[in-house]
């Protein structure tokens, strides 16, 4: 009988110069949690300011740690209840996400990382599909990646893109979905995860 490969998650934790006191905390209940839904995790941090560089190294950390199956990307600003990860890791997709939202403070209307497959622009939460769904591009704040897809791509996973005169275009998430893409991989979200973006208040 073939022996059925353990389920091991390698969390990059990616930051500047801290993480929030919220973020640590349900970090700590993913590890609390991890042996009773029967996976393994260990942690990773990169901090700089140059978040890309960050990421491409955290996802190299992912493919050199033997066994490891999973990258989950979780950004020093992220809040997200018990069971998350387990709900992510049930979907058994290649990429898969939170729909948490953009840092908007009011009255700009909140808009959502992840933007549904034939959507341009950005848009609002409650306009997004109640179910999980495939994605253009979707925010890395926490996402959860199959090492095997890693494999199969090539260094850089993540890049900022710039147009002629300078200006950012996109940032190194949509780049690493959109080399993702091309490589055939689907790229989901799902809308029903609670995941927040923690700043003066929840976003």
């Amino acid at each position: 009988m073939e022996k059925k490969t353990e389920t091991h998650i390698l969390v990059g934790l990616t930051g500047q110069r801290y993480i929030f006191t919220r973020a640590a905390g349900c970090l700590l209940q993913a590890a609390v949690e991890a042996p009773s839904f029967g996976y393994k995790i260990n942690f990773a941090l990169e901090m700089g300011c140059e978040i890309a560089s960050s990421r491409n190294r955290l996802a190299q950390m992912a493919l050199d740690k033997e066994g490891v199956t999973h990258l989950l990307f979780v950004d020093y600003d992220m809040q997200f209840p018990p069971g998350t990860i387990k709900k992510l890791l049930d979907h058994d997709k290649d990429i898969v996400g939170a729909s948490y939202n953009y840092r908007n403070e009011p009255p700009k209307p909140p808009k959502s990382t992840a933007i549904p497959e034939g959507v341009e622009g950005t848009i609002q939460p409650d306009d997004l599909p109640k179910v999980p769904f495939k994605c253009e591009t979707l925010g890395t704040g926490l996402l959860l990646i199959k090492t095997s897809v890693l494999k199969k791509l090539k260094q850089p996973y993540f890049m900022w893109g710039f147009g002629a005169n300078g200006e950012l275009r996109y940032g190194e998430d949509t780049f690493f979905c959109q080399i993702a893409k091309r490589a055939g991989f689907e790229v989901w979200a799902d809308p029903t995860l609670e995941v927040k973006h923690i700043g003066e208040q929840l976003f």
